[in-house]
């Protein structure tokens, strides 16, 4: 079996890297970058992709790569790198257009949880110790019902199922 994490790494150094450049702006300078960079119904067409490197806070992206570091170490060496980053990408694209279909979008969507959560779900196809399945299951379960409550708390809770 490969252990190659490459695709791993260079998706949490992305996001580390952006979120770094971004929380050293001022209040004024970060509200630019999230008018053109967060995806929301008045968003230039890239922010599909953009939007997904932008994260609120230092827990917002820590809490996201925690989870994309563990699941993400288990799935890539069986997928392989090349799939690992494809699954990460065309799941970042297609979570934010899924989403839009329930929310409205005049606020800004920032943050990597439907891609990390896209990599979560897949993890369930694969053999992985029990505790870090019984997790992804309770955290999955916590997401649906959070959802189905409608609580408004500032988490796309639907984004991450």
């Amino acid at each position: 079996m490969n252990y190659n994490h490459r695709g791993l790494i260079f998706i949490i150094l992305i996001n580390f890297l952006v979120s770094f450049v971004i929380f050293q702006l001022s209040e004024q300078n970060q509200l630019f970058v999230l008018n053109f960079f967060a995806y929301s119904d008045y968003s230039p067409v890239y922010s599909v992709i953009t939007y997904s490197l932008i994260h609120n806070n230092g827990g917002h992206l820590v809490g996201n790569m925690l989870f994309l570091g563990i699941y993400g170490f288990f799935l890539e060496p069986i997928i392989g790198t090349k799939k690992f980053v494809t699954l990460y990408a065309i799941a970042s694209v297609l979570t934010v257009l899924l989403f839009k279909q329930f929310v409205d979008l005049s606020v800004p969507c920032i943050g990597a949880s439907g891609a990390v959560c896209a990599i979560l779900g897949a993890t369930f196809y694969i053999n992985i110790p029990k505790p870090f399945f019984l997790i992804l299951a309770a955290f999955t379960a916590l997401e649906i019902v959070k959802s189905l409550m409608g609580i408004m708390d500032g988490v796309a809770h639907l984004a991450h199922v």
